[in-house]
């Protein structure tokens, strides 16, 4: 278990993502690549990515495989979320989903 990093925007948490994840040798370019927009089109974008079944495939496959500790964009708008501006809808799947991602590493992999 590690701590979430502690971040002052949406930008910087995306950005953390993907520093992390190439860190632990996870390649995030879909990642980088629909997140390369500016920062006033983020929040629709990772709104998208949250909502979007076929991003949840994509890390069930890391992260019951050999990325069990990946940080993802669910984890910091689980908790950020309300401040960042997303919807409420958008925050509860986040945290739904960073609730499976533990289940799925079979721990918890990031507190605040």
């Amino acid at each position: 278990m590690q701590q979430l990093p502690e971040v002052s925007s949406l930008r910087e948490a995306v950005q953390t993502v993907i520093s992390s994840n190439k860190k632990d040798g996870y390649p995030p370019t879909r990642f980088i690549q629909i997140t390369s927009v500016n920062d006033a089109e983020l929040t629709g974008v990772c709104s998208k990515v949250i909502m979007k079944p076929e991003s949840l495939t994509t890390l069930y496959i890391a992260i019951c495989g050999n990325h069990p500790e990946l940080l993802t964009i669910e984890d910091f708008i689980a908790v950020y979320g309300e401040n960042w501006g997303f919807h409420t809808d958008i925050i509860k799947e986040a945290q739904r989903r960073r609730n499976q991602f533990d289940e799925w590493a079979k721990r918890t992999r990031y507190f605040q």
